[in-house]
Protein backbone atom coordinates (compact mmCIF):
# COMPACT_ATOMS: atom_id res chain seq x y z
CA UNK A 1 0.00 0.00 0.00
CA UNK A 2 1.62 3.15 -1.00
CA UNK A 3 0.83 6.32 1.56
CA UNK A 4 0.24 9.57 -0.09
CA UNK A 5 -0.14 13.16 1.50
CA UNK A 6 2.01 11.86 4.34
CA UNK A 7 2.48 14.38 7.32
CA UNK A 8 4.83 13.61 9.87
CA UNK A 9 4.36 14.34 13.30
CA UNK A 10 7.67 15.17 15.25
CA UNK A 11 8.07 16.01 18.62
CA UNK A 12 10.40 19.19 19.21
CA UNK A 13 13.10 19.52 20.62
CA UNK A 14 13.58 21.90 23.75
CA UNK A 15 15.76 25.04 23.35
CA UNK A 16 19.31 24.22 24.73
CA UNK A 17 19.12 20.25 23.92
CA UNK A 18 22.66 19.02 22.54
CA UNK A 19 21.86 16.70 19.47
CA UNK A 20 25.09 14.02 19.08
CA UNK A 21 26.45 13.95 15.50
CA UNK A 22 28.64 11.41 15.05
CA UNK A 23 31.89 12.15 17.64
CA UNK A 24 31.09 15.98 18.09
CA UNK A 25 28.47 17.64 20.43
CA UNK A 26 26.00 20.53 18.18
CA UNK A 27 23.34 22.25 19.88
CA UNK A 28 20.03 21.79 17.75
CA UNK A 29 19.76 25.51 18.70
CA UNK A 30 21.16 28.12 20.20
CA UNK A 31 21.87 27.47 23.97
CA UNK A 32 20.12 30.45 26.34
CA UNK A 33 19.84 30.62 29.88
CA UNK A 34 16.57 29.01 31.21
CA UNK A 35 14.97 29.53 35.31
CA UNK A 36 14.49 26.86 37.45
CA UNK A 37 10.77 26.63 36.08
CA UNK A 38 11.59 25.86 32.19
CA UNK A 39 14.48 23.67 32.79
CA UNK A 40 13.83 19.57 32.13
CA UNK A 41 14.28 17.72 34.93
CA UNK A 42 16.70 14.73 34.42
CA UNK A 43 14.33 11.23 33.56
CA UNK A 44 15.49 7.92 35.67
CA UNK A 45 15.73 5.67 33.32
CA UNK A 46 15.73 1.92 34.50
CA UNK A 47 17.41 -1.34 33.11
CA UNK A 48 15.81 -2.52 30.06
CA UNK A 49 15.46 -6.02 31.41
CA UNK A 50 13.28 -4.47 34.59
CA UNK A 51 11.50 -2.48 31.93
CA UNK A 52 10.31 -5.02 30.11
CA UNK A 53 9.33 -7.61 32.95
CA UNK A 54 6.85 -4.78 34.27
CA UNK A 55 5.47 -4.57 30.68
CA UNK A 56 4.95 -7.87 30.45
CA UNK A 57 2.92 -7.94 33.44
CA UNK A 58 -1.15 -7.82 33.47
CA UNK A 59 -2.57 -5.15 33.35
CA UNK A 60 -4.28 -3.61 36.27
CA UNK A 61 -8.05 -4.44 36.39
CA UNK A 62 -8.91 -1.06 37.27
CA UNK A 63 -7.80 0.24 33.98
CA UNK A 64 -9.79 -2.30 31.76
CA UNK A 65 -12.80 -1.33 30.25
CA UNK A 66 -15.49 -3.45 28.59
CA UNK A 67 -17.24 -3.38 25.32
CA UNK A 68 -19.32 -5.30 23.01
CA UNK A 69 -17.98 -5.98 19.49
CA UNK A 70 -20.43 -8.22 17.31
CA UNK A 71 -21.45 -9.79 20.44
CA UNK A 72 -18.70 -10.61 22.03
CA UNK A 73 -17.67 -8.72 25.58
CA UNK A 74 -14.04 -7.48 25.00
CA UNK A 75 -11.70 -6.04 27.52
CA UNK A 76 -9.69 -3.25 26.34
CA UNK A 77 -7.53 -0.61 27.42
CA UNK A 78 -8.16 2.75 26.67
CA UNK A 79 -5.41 4.67 25.00
CA UNK A 80 -4.86 7.38 27.90
CA UNK A 81 -4.29 3.87 30.33
CA UNK A 82 -1.32 2.94 27.79
CA UNK A 83 0.40 6.32 28.57
CA UNK A 84 -0.45 6.20 31.99
CA UNK A 85 1.17 2.69 32.06
CA UNK A 86 4.28 3.79 29.94
CA UNK A 87 5.18 6.75 32.28
CA UNK A 88 5.11 4.73 35.03
CA UNK A 89 6.93 1.93 34.03
CA UNK A 90 9.35 3.59 31.75
CA UNK A 91 9.37 8.01 32.22
CA UNK A 92 10.92 9.75 29.05
CA UNK A 93 9.51 7.13 26.42
CA UNK A 94 9.08 9.29 23.25
CA UNK A 95 6.26 8.27 20.19
CA UNK A 96 6.96 9.67 16.75
CA UNK A 97 3.73 9.56 14.57
CA UNK A 98 3.12 9.74 10.25
CA UNK A 99 -0.46 10.07 8.99
CA UNK A 100 -1.02 9.14 5.41
CA UNK A 101 -3.97 8.46 3.35
CA UNK A 102 -4.37 5.57 0.79
CA UNK A 103 -7.68 3.93 -1.23
CA UNK A 104 -10.15 5.51 1.25
CA UNK A 105 -7.79 4.58 4.69
CA UNK A 106 -6.10 6.78 6.96
CA UNK A 107 -3.14 5.22 8.19
CA UNK A 108 -1.07 6.17 11.10
CA UNK A 109 2.47 4.74 11.40
CA UNK A 110 3.82 4.93 15.27
CA UNK A 111 7.37 4.35 16.19
CA UNK A 112 7.32 4.35 20.43
CA UNK A 113 11.04 4.39 21.49
CA UNK A 114 11.50 3.47 25.31
CA UNK A 115 14.65 4.52 26.89
CA UNK A 116 16.38 2.16 29.57
CA UNK A 117 19.66 2.59 31.53
CA UNK A 118 21.70 1.24 28.87
CA UNK A 119 20.00 1.48 25.57
CA UNK A 120 16.48 2.71 23.47
CA UNK A 121 14.66 0.64 21.55
CA UNK A 122 11.74 1.24 19.29
CA UNK A 123 8.89 -0.59 17.97
CA UNK A 124 6.70 0.38 15.54
CA UNK A 125 2.93 -0.19 15.23
CA UNK A 126 0.26 0.96 12.33
CA UNK A 127 -3.13 1.78 12.79
CA UNK A 128 -5.70 1.92 9.55
CA UNK A 129 -9.46 3.13 10.10
CA UNK A 130 -11.89 4.06 7.60
CA UNK A 131 -11.42 7.59 6.19
CA UNK A 132 -14.84 8.46 5.81
CA UNK A 133 -15.78 7.06 9.73
CA UNK A 134 -18.88 7.06 10.41
CA UNK A 135 -18.77 5.50 14.61
CA UNK A 136 -17.26 7.40 17.29
CA UNK A 137 -13.83 9.38 16.88
CA UNK A 138 -12.14 10.46 13.62
CA UNK A 139 -10.26 8.13 11.73
CA UNK A 140 -7.05 9.94 12.62
CA UNK A 141 -7.15 9.69 16.30
CA UNK A 142 -8.92 6.18 16.21
CA UNK A 143 -5.90 4.87 13.97
CA UNK A 144 -3.66 6.77 15.90
CA UNK A 145 -4.34 4.73 19.11
CA UNK A 146 -4.46 1.35 16.99
CA UNK A 147 -0.71 2.27 16.65
CA UNK A 148 0.13 2.97 20.06
CA UNK A 149 -1.50 -0.31 21.14
CA UNK A 150 0.12 -2.52 18.67
CA UNK A 151 3.42 -0.67 19.30
CA UNK A 152 2.91 -1.42 23.11
CA UNK A 153 1.79 -4.50 22.27
CA UNK A 154 5.25 -5.23 20.52
CA UNK A 155 7.15 -4.45 24.13
CA UNK A 156 4.57 -7.06 25.68
CA UNK A 157 2.15 -4.22 27.08
CA UNK A 158 -1.35 -6.07 27.27
CA UNK A 159 0.01 -8.60 25.15
CA UNK A 160 -2.45 -10.81 27.30
CA UNK A 161 -4.99 -9.43 26.55
CA UNK A 162 -4.14 -9.47 22.66
CA UNK A 163 -4.05 -13.37 22.90
CA UNK A 164 -7.60 -13.99 24.11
Amino acid sequence: MSATNVTPIMRSQPKGVLRSTGSKQQPSQPATPQDKATQAKPVYKRPLAEIMADLAKPVPKRLLKTKVLKGNRINFVPWYNYVKLLNHYCPGWEIESEIGQAGGKTTVTAKLTIHAQECSVTRTGVGIENTDLDVFGDAVSNANAQALRKACALFGLTLDLWEK
